[in-house]
């Protein structure tokens, strides 16, 4: 056997060799600590967004009068 042949046959081996199928895996994970993690940070942002709103609305200059008892508004 020549060396061409024996070089011949080992390239029709690699060839003849199929790739393994690839197999698609759907995974599931339940992490309930994260999850509350992330239901917590959300309730901390809507809470910084709501207490924003209300600062830029009281935003007015407020003064007492000591002979009024009422609260002016500029």
């Amino acid at each position: 056997m020549t060396l061409a042949e024996i070089y011949s046959k080992q390239n029709n081996f690699k060839k003849q060799k199929k790739p393994p199928a690839k197999k698609q895996l759907n995974v599931v994970v339940h992490m309930p600590e994260v999850a509350g993690l992330i239901k917590h940070l959300d309730l901390l942002y809507t809470k910084m967004l709501m207490s924003g709103n209300q600062q830029q609305e009281s935003q007015q200059v407020s003064w007492y009068n000591h002979g009024d008892s009422r609260v002016r508004e500029a």
